[in-house]
Parts: C-alpha cells; structure tokens; sequence
C-alpha cells in the first residue's frame, strides 16, 4: 500500500477564529450571552480543564468526555457534561474549515492511487472529525481517521505512527502536517516520509 497520511488541525482544517483557544471564548458566549462574570469563569476553567482532567485521571490520551468529567463543571450547574459536550463540538463544526491548499494535495496523492487517512492528537472522536472531514470534501469513502484519545497513543511520541502502521501496513508512506516535533520529526524516526505544512 502506499500511503498518503495527514494530521488534521491546523493542516487540513483550519478554524475560522483563529488560535484553538478562541474556541472556548466562542463556547463561553454560547453558553453565557448575557452573563459576562459566567463567561469569564467558564473560559479560565476550561483552559486548565485538560491538566485538571490529567492530573485526576492519570492519563494523558484524553477524550472530551474525560475533559468534563472532573468536578470543576459543579461550578456551572446550569448544564450537564453532555449539554457541554455538545455544545463545544457544535462551536467547533460552526468553525472547522477546509485548507484549499492541502485539500488539493489530499485530492493529487488519491489521483495517484495513494491510499488517504487522517492522524490527530485530539481529544475529539474520529466519528465525529470523519463528519466535518465529509462535509469539507476532505474525506471520501472509508477512508481512515485515527485520533490519540481512542488509539491510546500519540504523533508527538510516534507510537500513534506505529498503530496506524500495524493497521495498515504500508510499503510507502508519506505525512504531511505542521508540527515540527508530531508530524515532521517523529514521522521521520519512523521510516515516513514527511512534508511540513505552513
């Protein structure tokens, strides 16, 4: 098989509101559009909410659920987990677009005959990334997406690298992603040929 992988966020997709962290203002307006002290509050807890979720839980490949499991959201008793779960995945389908740039490399490497997946440190499920990847006419078919937070295994040490080979076997295999160390030198220890995106 030959190969043609590609890391998601801030490569493939980009968001419309610019830095991740934005995305939990966004969230805290939709939650809060009329108490400014209640989206404040909001926007500092979830930014410490993945070390807090770390720390209780001892782990590290997190999924959103595990983000809101901890006792921090008693603060902000008006919604459930999953309302909160549900409300941050629709934020970031509202401002999850395509990279033109990179959607035609997706579509020269299948023109090819090159086989396509996607490859994420994410908290958020493939399920649900496959979804926005559809809508974006980044994905087609069957094609894989691999996500840390289920495979239990990161880019950023490579073991992510070494399940999606053990799955998949390639005899080729390019990368293509924008982070030095998970997509460009990681890829590199493992035999992949990686292209770092801007």
């Amino acid at each position: 098989m030959n190969l043609a992988s590609f890391d998601i966020f801030d490569t493939v997709l980009i968001r419309k509101c610019g830095k991740p962290g934005n995305i939990f203002h966004l969230l805290a307006h939709r939650l809060y559009p009329k108490q400014e002290g209640k989206r404040e509050d909001f926007i500092i807890q979830r930014m410490k909410a993945e070390g807090i979720a770390t720390q209780e839980l001892k782990k590290h490949d997190l999924r959103l659920s595990d983000i809101y499991s901890t006792t921090i959201w008693n603060s902000f008793p008006e919604y459930s987990p999953a309302q909160l779960i549900d409300a941050e995945k629709e934020t970031e389908s509202e401002n999850l677009i395509a990279n033109p740039a990179v959607k035609s490399i997706i579509e020269k490497c299948r023109a090819e005959g090159k086989t396509v997946c996607f490859i994420s440190d994410m908290y958020l499920d493939s399920e649900f990334l496959a979804q926005i990847l559809k809508r974006e006419g980044c994905l087609v078919g069957n094609e894989k997406v691999y996500v840390s937070c289920e495979e239990g295994a990161r880019k950023s040490t490579g073991a992510l690298y070494d399940k999606v080979r053990a799955h998949l076997n390639p005899t080729h295999w390019e990368h293509y992603g924008d982070h030095p160390v998970g997509d460009v030198k990681r890829a590199r220890e493992k035999g992949i040929i990686a292209t770092p995106i801007n």
